[in-house]
């Protein structure tokens, strides 16, 4: 991988759980440098048509400062960190089978634009869907099933059941585009 496209990027490993208070503990972050793939947009979905499992991939070389790194790891991608070491902005959904000496690292943003909706049309089954979610408007691809209409029960929070209303939403318009469709929704009072 070319020295060039490498960005600065800081990982701490998690340690274990405090048994006194709970809390995670991770190491002290250090430098790592990877390549690393644009956020997920708009565009994104425009250009590949569908909406990934995860929000960037960092392309990292093989060594002993990334042979630690899985699920629990936190990252820096867009920042360093704070005193306090608690401004991570990524954590790791998968690490990838490391490949001719390279390795990727799929993460995900702590404040991610992709987020989970829930959703039933018969009132008993609650399924989940990942979408470019946003200040009640959601994006979705053509070329993914999300049948939702004006009938079905949303929620963008997970909910305890189908009688659930924390959370709940409806959709008001679906606006078509190129490859993808725009559903706006407002709070389901």
């Amino acid at each position: 991988m070319a020295n060039l496209d490498n960005k600065e990027i800081y990982v701490s490993y998690f340690m274990g759980q405090n048994l006194s208070d709970g809390k995670a503990k991770y190491t002290e972050p250090h430098i790592i440098y990877g390549n690393v793939s644009e956020p997920v947009s708009y565009q994104t979905i425009e250009d590949i048509g569908r909406i990934p499992d995860y929000d960037r991939t960092v392309v990292l070389d093989v060594g002993e400062k990334t042979e630690f790194i899985r699920e629990d790891t936190i990252l820096w991608i867009d920042t360093i960190p704070n005193e306090q070491r608690d401004n991570y902005d990524h954590t790791v959904a998968q690490v990838g089978e490391p490949i001719n000496g390279v390795v990727k690292i799929y993460c995900n943003a702590v404040s991610p634009s992709t987020q989970f909706l829930y959703y039933t049309n018969d009132n008993e089954n609650i399924y989940q869907v990942k979408v470019f979610y946003n200040g009640y408007t959601a994006v979705v691809p053509k070329n993914m099933y999300f049948p939702v209409t004006d009938k079905s029960a949303i929620w963008f929070l997970k909910p305890a059941n189908v009688n659930s209303v924390k959370g709940r939403i409806k959709l008001v318009d679906k606006v078509e585009h190129f490859r993808t469709y725009t559903y706006v929704f407002e709070d389901d009072e």
